[in-house]
C-alpha cells in the first residue's frame, strides 16, 4: 500500500452520506437474522402497545401482569409498525434504529479524545465506536423490539453534545436540547432516570463556576421535567386518576394507593448481597453471569469503564497540573458520574440493560484514559501493538447471548404470529395468561369481545399486585362467561402451572380440552395452549380472610 494510500486512510472521515449508508445496510443486515422472541416481547411489549392502541385498559385486568401499568407509548409505536408492515419491513426499521448507536458513538468518542488528550485522529476513533458497537448487549438487541440500546444511544449523543471541542462548556442551549432528548426517555421508560442522574452530574461537573452550574441545573430541570411529561405526563394522569399512583404499582409506599403493594415494590432478583458483591459485580461479566433475563453474558467492556471511574480521579491527581484545565475537569466530571450511577444501577437495578451506555462506551473510555496518562501511547510501535492486541483479545472474550429467536419463514410473514383455529369460541370468554413464561402476546389475535386478565403470576412480581388480585379474582368468578387459560407446555412448565393455578386460585383446567395454538414464538419444547378451566372454590387468601 503506498503512503497516499494509507494517509488517506487514516485520515478518513465518515461522512453524512457514509452513515447513511451504513443506517441503510445494518438495516437490511437485520432484515435476514432471526428476530428476538425473548420474554418481555412476548410479556408485554405486544400487549402492552396493542392494548393501548385499542382502548383495553378499561376492558382488560393486569393482562401482562404488573407491566401492564407501564407507559405503553413506545410499545404502541411498536404495534404500529408490526400492525401494518411485513416483518423483515419492521426488522429493517428497528435495525436502522440501532444502528445510530454507531455515529453517535464515534463523535462520543472523537469529542472525548479531543477534550483528554487533544488528538482524535478519525481511524483510532473509527476503530473504538466499531468495538464499542459490538458489545454483547448489541447481540442481544439485534433484530429485537427490546429498546435499551436505543436509550443509550440517545444518552451516548447527549455526552457529545455537551462536550465542545473549541470551548470549556456547552452553551445553555446545548444543554437545553440534550435534557429534552433525555428527559423523552425518561417519559418512555421510568428506568432511563438512572440516565438522566448520569447527565445531570456529568454536566454539574463539567461547567467550571457555580453560577454557571446553577443555570445549568436550571435549563436542564426545566427542559427536562418538560419533556418528561410530554412523552409520560399523560399515561401518569390515567394511573393517577385510576389508582392515585402515577407509577403505579411502583412507590406506593409514597403514594399509597389502595390497589398496590403495602410498602416499597422492586425486582430483587439481581440485587447484590453485600458491599463487597457491589464491587465485585462487574467482574461476573468475564464468567457469564447472569444479570439480564437469565441470559449470561461474557463481555469485559463493562469492567473498562468500571476500572476508568477509579483510576481517572487518581490520574488527575497525579498528573493534573500538566494537563489540561478541560481535559482535567471532562475526566473528572466522567468518573464521578460513572461512580454515583454505578452505584445506584447495583443498589436499584442490577439489570444489565439498564446500564447498556457502560458496554458501548468501554472501549472509548479505556484508551482515552491511558492516552490521558501516557499521550505517546500511539507514537511508538509498542503502543500501537498492544491496543491492536487487546482490541482483539476483547472481540474473542466477547459472546452472543443466547436468546429465543425465530427464523423467517417467508418475506411476507408478519413479525409477530399466532393461529387462533377456532376463534369464534373465545368470544366474550375471559382469557387469563398464566405462568411464568410469557403468553400475553397473544391478545391481539383473540377476538376483542373477549375479557383478558393474569394468574399465577411469577414468585418476584406477585407482590406488587396482591391488592389488585380481588378485581381479578371478582371478573373470574363470572359465572355467564367462559374461563380459558394460556399457559406455555415447556417442559414441566405446565404441570407446575396447572398445580399452581389449584393451589392458589382454586381453578381446575380441562387439560383434554386444551387446543395447541401455532406462534411464531414456537420450538420443538414449546407450545402455547389454550385450555378451558373452572373455578371450583375460592382463593386460599379468600378462604384464610
Amino acid at each position: 500500500m503506498s503512503e497516499t494510500v494509507q494517509a488517506r486512510w487514516r485520515s478518513f472521515e465518515p461522512t453524512l452520506a457514509v452513515w447513511i449508508a451504513w443506517v441503510v445496510l445494518y438495516g437490511a443486515y437485520s432484515m435476514f437474522i432471526p428476530r428476538e422472541h425473548g420474554y418481555d416481547v412476548g410479556h408485554y411489549y405486544i400487549q402492552n402497545g396493542w392494548a393501548a392502541l385499542n382502548d383495553r385498559f378499561a376492558t382488560d385486568l393486569a393482562a401482562s401482569e404488573m407491566h401492564s401499568f407501564l407507559n405503553p407509548a413506545w410499545n404502541a409505536f411498536l404495534w404500529i409498525l408490526i400492525d401494518n408492515l411485513p416483518g423483515r419491513a419492521v426488522a429493517f426499521i428497528l435495525g436502522t434504529i440501532q444502528a445510530l448507536s454507531l455515529p453517535a458513538l464515534y463523535y462520543f468518542t472523537k469529542r472525548i479524545l479531543k477534550r483528554l488528550t487533544g488528538q482524535a485522529e478519525p481511524l483510532v476513533t473509527l476503530g473504538l465506536a466499531i468495538l464499542g458497537f459490538m458489545s454483547s448487549m448489541q447481540a442481544l438487541y439485534a433484530g429485537s423490539l427490546i429498546t435499551e440500546g436505543f436509550y443509550a444511544t440517545v444518552m451516548i449523543t447527549a455526552f457529545a453534545m455537551v462536550m465542545p471541542t473549541d470551548r470549556n462548556q456547552p452553551g445553555l442551549k446545548t444543554l437545553a436540547i440534550t435534557s429534552v432528548l433525555i428527559g423523552l426517555t425518561v417519559g418512555l421508560k421510568l428506568t432511563n432516570i438512572l440516565y438522566a442522574i448520569y447527565f445531570a452530574i456529568f454536566v454539574l461537573i463539567l461547567m467550571p463556576s457555580w453560577p454557571l452550574r446553577l443555570k445549568a441545573a436550571v435549563v436542564c430541570a426545566v427542559a427536562g421535567a418538560g419533556a418528561i411529561l410530554l412523552t409520560g405526563g399523560y399515561w401518569a394522569w390515567i394511573m393517577y386518576q385510576e389508582f392515585g399512583n402515577p407509577i403505579f404499582p411502583h412507590f406506593n409506599h409514597v403514594f399509597h394507593s389502595p390497589e398496590g403493594p403495602d410498602g416499597a415494590f422492586r425486582d430483587n432478583r439481581y440485587l447484590a448481597g453485600s458491599s463487597l458483591e457491589i464491587l465485585w459485580r462487574p467482574f461476573v461479566f468475564l464468567f457469564g453471569e447472569k444479570l439480564h433475563l437469565n441470559k449470561a453474558l461474557h463481555d469485559p467492556r463493562f469492567i473498562l469503564t468500571y476500572l476508568a471511574m477509579f483510576i481517572g480521579p487518581v490520574a488527575v491527581w497525579i498528573l493534573g497540573r500538566s494537563r489540561s484545565a478541560i481535559a482535567n475537569r471532562t475526566l473528572l466530571a466522567f468518573c464521578v458520574a460513572s461512580l454515583v450511577t454505578y452505584l445506584i444501577w447495583a443498589l436499584t437495578f442490577s439489570i444489565s440493560r439498564y446500564l447498556t451506555v457502560f458496554w458501548l462506551m468501554g472501549p472509548t473510555i479505556a484508551v482515552a484514559m491511558v492516552r490521558y496518562i501516557y499521550p505517546g501511547l500511539f507514537s511508538n510501535k509498542t503502543g500501537r501493538l498492544s491496543v491492536m492486541a487487546g482490541a482483539v483479545l476483547l472481540i474473542f472474550t466477547t459472546s452472543v447471548p443466547d436468546i429465543r429467536r425465530a427464523e423467517w419463514k417467508s418475506w411476507s410473514e408478519p413479525y409477530i404470529s399466532a393461529e387462533i383455529a377456532n376463534p369464534e369460541k373465545y368470544e366474550n370468554a375471559i382469557v387469563a395468561f398464566t405462568g411464568d413464561y410469557p403468553t400475553a402476546f397473544l391478545a391481539p389475535f383473540l377476538p376483542e369481545t373477549a375479557t383478558f386478565t393474569s394468574l399465577v403470576s411469577p414468585d418476584w412480581s406477585r407482590p406488587a399486585l396482591d391488592n389488585y388480585r380481588p378485581r381479578i379474582r371478582k371478573l373470574i368468578e363470572t359465572r355467564d362467561r367462559p374461563l380459558y387459560v394460556a399457559i406455555v407446555d415447556l417442559q414441566d412448565h405446565f404441570e407446575v402451572t396447572l398445580q399452581r393455578l389449584l393451589d392458589l386460585e382454586g381453578i381446575h383446567v380441562e387439560t383434554e380440552q386444551c387446543e395447541t395454538v401455532k406462534t411464531s414464538f414456537e420450538r420443538d419444547d414449546e407450545i402455547w395452549r389454550l385450555c378451558p378451566a373452572q373455578v371450583l372454590a375460592a382463593s386460599p387468601a379468600e378462604n384464610a380472610s
